[in-house]
């Protein structure tokens, strides 16, 4: 059934699951649950251009950004100030959904429209568990890039 939707019904129950992450302090799995299932876009925005993840990052429900990321939700999303869902997740200070993006794929280096990584965000706040998880990923994430620049070159690419 869920396929047999029209994308302008998935938009619409997109954006009733951004309502309902920006408009509670109370975390309603089951209605956000019950939307995804009816076919919610994972990526629709609200007029800041925060997705459905971002929100999640935001507020700190972490059940409901393992369904969006699971769901195909942009990992590395930009709002309209460039922020991604690992800054958000910084700057609120949610050690736990750093965690998930991190693991999930995020990118460390990315920065928003201010210049700042999430590794900048987390010395502003001064917050040295999440620090040192971004440092972490920082240095896999530069040794992947090395590591793919290498094969490239050696196979003459």
């Amino acid at each position: 059934m869920v396929d047999s939707i029209s994308e302008a019904e998935r938009e619409r129950l997109g954006q009733e699951l951004l309502a309902a992450i920006m408009n509670t302090q109370e975390f309603d799995a089951a209605k956000m649950e019950n939307l995804l299932d009816r076919g919610a876009s994972v990526q629709a925005c609200c007029e800041w251009g925060l997705s459905a993840l971002s929100w999640a990052s935001i507020r700190g429900y972490k059940e409901m950004a393992v369904r969006l990321i699971d769901q195909g939700a942009d990992i590395n999303s930009r709002d309209n100030n460039l922020a991604t869902p690992l800054i958000l997740a910084t700057v609120y200070g949610h050690k736990d959904i750093v965690e998930l993006l991190i693991a999930r794929g995020a990118d460390p280096e990315a920065r928003g429209s201010d210049g700042r990584t999430a590794r900048d965000w987390a010395i502003l706040k001064d917050n040295p568990p999440i620090r040192r998880i971004i440092e972490a990923a920082q240095t896999a994430w530069q040794e992947r890039l090395l590591t793919r620049r290498r094969t490239h070159f050696n196979l003459g690419l």
